[in-house]
Order: C-alpha cells, then sequence, then structure tokens
C-alpha cells in the first residue's frame, strides 16, 4: 500500500479559541510560537530520488489563530506558510511559500467554535545530513509572524539492509475495507491526548544487499528522559516484514503517572527471538523522535502556572486564587487550577471546555494588542475586553486638548478610555471603574 494511499483522512488537533479581531498595529509582530497558535511536524521517509530522502512536513493552522476580517456576508482570511531548510553552516538549502484564504459565512465557526482548521503538506528531497526546518506562520490579516523550529537528521536509506522511517505520531486509526486511514498529530505534547496514542512508521528492506532473508522482527519501544533513563518499556511484538517497503503501527499507552517533562520515544527493529528486552546485537534497525508530556486544560499547555492563576482576577474570587496559589508544588497548583476550570467548564461531557479557551484566547488578545507599561492583559483596555469581550464598534477621536478617546459600544453599554499621555496608555474615563466579572457566554 503506498504512503499517500494511507494518509488520506484530514488532520486533527485541538484548535485553541482565540478571539482575534483586526489589529490596528500595522507593524510586522514576530514571535516565536510556544503556546500553540500553530503546530508542524517534519517525517523522513526513503525515496525513490537517487541520493536523496524525502522529508514531509506538516503545518497546520487553527481558524481561532488566524485573523477573520468580515466582508458583506463573508468572512475572510489570507495567511501564508514558509518554510526554511537550513543546512549545519546555516543557509538554506531548500525553501517554500503557500499562501492561503480561508473564506467562512459562521463567524462562531472563525473564533474557533466548530474547532476548524487549515493544514498543509510540503514534500522535500535531501541530501543525508543534519538540518534546521523553519517554519514561519504569516498571519496577513493580523500581520504577524509566529515562527517554530526543528532539528532534523537525514539519513541515506539505501546504505541499510535494514532501515526504519522516521516515527509520525497518530491520534487514532481506522479500518476500511482492508485499508488504514490514519489521522497523524502535528504536536509533540502527548499530554493533549487521553491514554494511549498510535505511532506510524516505515520498514525498509534493502533486497539488493547479499543474503538479506529478513522476513520477521520483533519492535520493541522505549521512552528516555533527559537524564538517558529508560521511564518506560515495551514487550516485543513481532511484525511480518515480507516486502521492500512495510507500514507499521504500535500502540504506545501512556503512563497515568508520567511524570511532566521532554522525552525521546525511541523504536528498535529487533531479530525474532524468544526473550525480554535485548542486546546491542540484536538492533537491525532504530529510529526515534522527541516528545512532551505536559499537563494541558482543553488541550493548551499551561507554561506558567502561577502567572495563569494571578490572571484569573476578572473571574475567580481572591480567596479561590488564594487556594490555588497556596501550594509550594507546581503539581498541586497544576491540579488545583484545573479543578477550577472543571467547575467553570459549561460542557463537562466533552473533552474541550468552551469556557477556559475563551478566556485565555480574551488573555491572549489583550496582550498582542493592548500592552502598554504593563501587560497588556493588565491594561484597563485588557480587563474590559477580557470581561466584555470584542465591543460590538469602537469610535477613536482626538480632543480639542490633544488628547485621544475611545469609545467602546456594547449595545446599551458604552466604556470611554482616555490617553492622557499621548503613548497610547489608555484608562478608563467612564465608568470610573469595572466591577463585573467574567462570564462565558455562547
Amino acid at each position: 500500500m503506498k504512503r499517500n494511499e494511507i494518509i488520506k483522512k484530514t488532520v486533527l488537533l485541538f484548535a485553541f479559541a482565540f478571539s482575534l479581531i483586526q489589529t490596528l498595529n500595522a507593524q510586522v509582530v514576530n514571535v516565536t510560537d510556544k503556546s500553540g497558535v500553530f503546530y508542524f511536524d517534519a517525517i523522513l521517509f526513503k525515496s525513490d530520488s537517487a541520493g536523496k530522502s524525502r522529508l514531509d512536513v506538516y503545518a497546520l493552522v487553527p481558524y481561532a489563530s488566524m485573523t477573520f476580517i468580515k466582508s458583506d456576508d463573508i468572512f475572510g482570511s489570507e495567511y501564508s506558510i514558509l518554510i526554511n531548510i537550513r543546512d549545519k553552516n546555516d543557509n538554506i538549502v531548500n525553501n517554500k511559500t503557500i499562501d492561503r484564504n480561508i473564506t467562512e459565512k459562521n463567524y462562531f465557526a472563525t473564533q474557533g467554535g466548530n474547532a476548524d482548521f487549515d493544514v498543509t503538506q510540503s514534500i522535500f528531497y535531501l541530501p543525508p545530513g543534519n538540518y534546521e526546518i523553519e517554519v514561519i506562520f504569516y498571519d496577513k490579516t493580523g500581520n504577524r509572524n509566529y515562527r517554530r523550529t526543528r532539528q532534523q537528521s537525514v539519513l541515506d536509506f539505501s546504505r541499510y539492509s535494514f532501515s526504519l522511517s522516521g516515527i509520525m505520531i497518530v491520534s487514532s486509526i481506522e479500518e476500511n475495507k482492508g485499508k488504514y486511514i490514519i489521522t497523524p498529530f502535528l504536536s509533540d505534547n502527548i499530554g493533549m491526548l487521553s491514554e494511549y496514542f498510535f505511532i506510524f512508521f516505515e520498514s525498509y528492506k534493502n533486497v539488493n544487499t547479499p543474503g538479506n532473508n529478513i522476513e520477521e522482527v520483533d519492535f520493541l519501544y522505549e521512552l528516555v528522559d533527559d537524564n538517558n533513563k529508560v521511564v518506560l518499556k515495551s514487550k516485543r511484538k513481532r511484525k511480518s516484514v515480507p516486502n521492500a517497503l512495510n507500514n507499521h503501527y504500535l500502540r504506545i499507552n501512556i503512563p497515568s503517572d508520567l511524570p511532566q517533562g521532554n522525552y525521546m520515544l525511541r523504536v528498535y527493529a529487533l531479530r525474532p527471538a524468544d526473550k525480554e528486552g535485548y542486546e546491542k546485537y540484536d538492533i537491525l534497525a532504530t529510529t526515534e523522535r522527541s516528545i512532551q508530556n505536559m499537563k494541558t486544560v482543553s488541550g493548551k499547555f499551561v507554561e506558567d502556572i502561577e502567572k495563569a492563576i494571578k490572571q484569573l482576577q476578572y473571574i475567580a474570587t481572591q480567596s479561590e486564587m488564594d487556594y490555588m496559589l497556596a501550594p509550594d508544588s507546581k503539581e498541586e497548583q497544576q491540579l488545583r487550577f484545573e479543578e477550577f476550570w472543571r467547575n467553570h467548564d459549561p460542557t463537562p461531557n466533552t473533552e474541550r471546555n468552551e469556557a477556559y479557551d475563551d478566556y485565555y484566547a480574551r488573555i491572549d488578545f489583550a496582550n498582542r494588542n493592548f500592552q502598554s507599561y504593563t501587560e497588556g492583559w493588565r491594561t484597563d483596555m485588557g480587563k474590559v475586553y477580557v470581561i466584555y469581550g470584542p465591543p460590538l464598534s469602537t469610535d477613536r477621536r482626538r480632543l480639542q486638548d490633544g488628547r485621544y478617546y475611545e469609545k467602546w459600544t456594547y449595545g446599551n453599554t458604552e466604556i470611554i478610555f482616555v490617553d492622557y499621555n499621548g503613548f497610547g496608555d489608555y484608562r478608563l474615563y467612564s465608568p470610573r471603574n469595572i466591577m463585573d466579572k467574567y462570564e462565558y457566554n455562547n
């Protein structure tokens, strides 16, 4: 079965609900993405191109990460994916730009309500060596760049009598009339998945190697932490390898007590044997990839738990925040944080917590658009935006004394800000204070 016949199903991943509206800032903002604005994966395969291997680069952008602008009854967004491949001397040896135009009639969908996304696949043929893969998501409508990178080693598969491709993490596998349809998972963080996941990879048998009569191999996987300690090891699983190219799937169970952190997932192809474990001489081939196990809420990784708790001041009471911040252990703080959001989940029977997504989408937007002498979420405009969301209309004018004011309208409510110093530091003018708390409204 050909590889392209296998990967037919659209890539599935949590889409985070970033409530984006058009920014007034015309300057391009460059951000190294760590928070899941977009995702990419790079998988190495053997190719038919002499002296080169095939590298498949997938990029996934959730609708919630795009900036949509309404025109008539249609919401539109434009973005580009730029892929740069650099060699060990930092020279760009290959690149590609993909331009995408997305249209949507449903405003709710543009805000991530349906967890929609757009995915692209790019194929590169590279000679053996070590490379850096750089993927840039350029939100043309919002005028922002987000960047992710990964190191990649490219092998010459023809040199080996038996070898393995790169590892693709798979969130699900379906069988249809004897064929398997896989759903790639474009993130290194297995903490976003449930109790298990699958991996897909290929094995290559060099039929031109004299005496290469391998018909079966035992596969075994290990999970290794940053200290090179094996924290998880599977039993041997025997598979037939009758062809020059063979497709393989392995299910990997995620231990419930697996600590948060970075790991290396290694898969070994071993000579068949009725024993546990292996010795060096048993190894026919090996492949590996880095993964993470990071706690998430609604699929989103919480990088700084104390900061995330402090940002709850527009929804939580002070006593609730004190309770979450009280433990010295980050793990216990995380557990209390998750408990808080479970109590505020409008759909507790689903994996997604819409209130969590919406709340931190507003925090994210405030940080990107209202930063002044402090972080955007702490400003008066940020506070109003987090509590009430995007205004129905805005009006910015210059007063006779040279100051600027901006009016946000929410139905029958008007909120006025004034920039007293001319540096974009807008302060609440009317009303003088906001006492309301955030409430999720679908």
